[in-house]
């Protein structure tokens, strides 16, 4: 059984219905290489000639990450972007100019010790992310 089967029969176990739109969205984040925004996926549903609302779209979203199958992301504007939850822990590379986004399997964890010795009001550091900034090579060809 596959993480995709796995997460359908969680919820199925939690006693949500089957949905077409809730599948699709797990099997496009399964099949996505970097975070979706909802315009991403409204975008990959019309292609996949299955019509969804915008709220129906939300409510799935919601549903997803109540159930902690999906992560909710905010990377650098107001958007907030969604990726499957049982990724390796990744961060993310963004390029200032066009905004392609792309997962970095990179961490330092040594970086926490660091941050808790310059912050002795802080006990423990639960979780992070990073945000890296900079040009694609396509972009930075074309200043």
């Amino acid at each position: 059984m596959n993480s995709l089967e796995k997460a359908l029969l969680k919820l199925n176990n939690q006693g949500y219905r089957s949905s077409a739109s809730r599948s699709l969205i797990l099997n496009l984040l399964a099949k996505s290489c970097k975070p979706l925004a909802v315009l991403d996926l409204q975008k990959l549903f019309r292609e996949n000639k299955l019509n969804v609302n915008r709220t129906t779209l939300y409510r799935e979203l919601d549903i997803l990450k109540k159930e902690a199958l999906i992560s909710e992301i905010q990377l650098k504007d107001s958007k907030k972007w969604y990726e499957l939850a049982n990724q390796t822990h990744h961060h993310h590379v963004i390029c200032s100019k066009c905004d392609k986004i792309e997962n970095v399997i990179f961490c330092d964890v040594k970086l926490a010790d660091k941050i808790l010795k310059l912050r002795p009001d802080f006990a423990s550091i639960d979780s992070h992310t990073f945000v890296f900034f900079g040009l694609c090579k396509s972009c930075a060809h074309i200043k």
